[in-house]
């Protein structure tokens, strides 16, 4: 199982999820929370961007807007760190 963070940048905080992936479809990937593997939600390959950079680093767009499990899953399971 390979381990991902989930960056999500916001105006004044940057937050990071651990999570892996399940699975993966023509449109969309599965993640799982690693601190909670109940926790499973879909995001659009569109919406996100693995980084070339550094490996392991997964970055959500900037336009892509968090539902409300998304956006608890963060709040709950996530880091937060100010810009």
């Amino acid at each position: 199982m390979t381990v991902y963070c989930l960056w999500s940048s916001g105006y004044s905080v940057s937050a990071s999820l651990a999570v892996s992936i399940v699975k993966e479809s023509d449109k969309a990937i599965q993640f799982q929370v690693l601190d909670n593997e109940k926790c499973l939600f879909w995001l659009p390959k569109k919406a996100v961007k693995f980084d070339t950079k550094t490996e392991g680093v997964i970055n959500l767009a900037s336009w892509f807007a968090k539902d409300s499990f998304l956006a608890s899953m963060f709040n709950r399971y996530g880091n937060h760190y100010k810009r």
